[in-house]
């Protein structure tokens, strides 16, 4: 047994996101009473697994400046998730910023948006 893999959470942290990578929404995410409060919460595919991730405020806006407010048009999307990098999104304390990717974007958006459509399988 490989003693690292016991360890991992059911869900995605930060302290796991060194480097930019794909995630696959599974299921639509929905919201669940957390530790604070309402949260939204869904499953996504992270390096071929099926894990848990909880999306805070911020990635929530910008997923749904992208694919719209209703989550269940974000199921079989892809995304970006990568660490913070600007000193703002260091700031605010999140953990993991989500990027949307290849999906019709108004032309005047100002929300952060990648065409990696040749990592997904569609």
């Amino acid at each position: 047994m490989v003693s690292t893999k016991t360890y991992i959470s059911e869900y995605i942290t930060g302290d796991e996101i060194e480097e930019e990578t794909i995630i696959k929404f599974v299921a639509a995410p929905d919201f669940k009473e957390g530790d604070y409060g309402k949260q939204l919460d869904g499953f996504v595919e992270i390096n071929g697994e099926k894990r848990k991730i909880t999306i805070n405020k911020g990635n929530a806006r910008r997923l749904s400046a992208v694919w719209g407010d209703e989550t269940e048009a974000w199921k079989g999307k892809s995304a970006k998730i990568r660490p913070p990098k600007t000193q703002e999104e260091k700031e605010s304390g999140t953990k993991f910023v989500l990027v949307p990717g290849h999906s019709a974007i108004p032309k005047k958006s100002k929300v952060e948006v990648e065409d990696f459509s040749e990592y997904v399988e569609e």
